[in-house]
């Protein structure tokens, strides 16, 4: 009997790449499953009176229909579309972006992920899309972080579905 996968995608990670990413699978129709602390890297380890220099096309996270923008965030909440924006606010908002887009996120930490068959290229993937130090290692991408780009997500291909371990 073949196992059937509860989820067509896992992504591990719930700051801005993560939740945007899901947000983006979820409109393509797939089923997904996050972990992760919703910004968690940016609630705890940010100085808190930082203030994010990103233009705003820059710090809105994405959706497939981009109805979660920072702009409609500041409309409907009162805040104001200072510049530069407080770490607070952009909390804030990545909070409010993930209630609407990806409520159903886990926090569960996830320190693996395995192939219930050993991984074999099929259909599924998991995508590790993490803001966080792993295992006293540098982020992935940390040096095109730095020059201002995104790090992309490592995705893993699984024949039968991805479980966290």
């Amino acid at each position: 009997m073949r196992h059937t996968p509860p989820y067509d995608a896992v992504v591990v990670g719930a700051g801005p790449y993560g939740l945007s990413t899901a947000a983006h699978l979820k409109g393509r129709g797939l089923k997904v499953a996050v972990f992760g602390k919703p910004l968690g890297l940016w609630r705890d380890h940010m100085p808190k009176r930082m203030l994010l220099r990103s233009l705003w096309w820059c710090t809105s996270l994405s959706d497939p229909r981009g109805e979660f923008r920072l702009e409609r965030f500041c409309q409907e909440t009162g805040n104001d579309k200072s510049y530069p924006l407080p770490l607070e606010v952009f909390v804030q908002y990545g909070l409010w972006f993930k209630e609407r887009a990806v409520p159903e996120v886990d926090e569960t930490l996830v320190t693996s992920i395995t192939s219930l068959d050993g991984g074999g290229g099929g259909g599924r993937a998991a995508i590790f899309s993490s803001g966080s130090k792993t295992g006293g290692k540098s982020r992935p991408g940390r040096s095109s972080w730095r020059r201002g780009h995104a790090p992309t997500p490592i995705v893993w291909r699984c024949t039968t579905g991805c479980v966290p371990t």
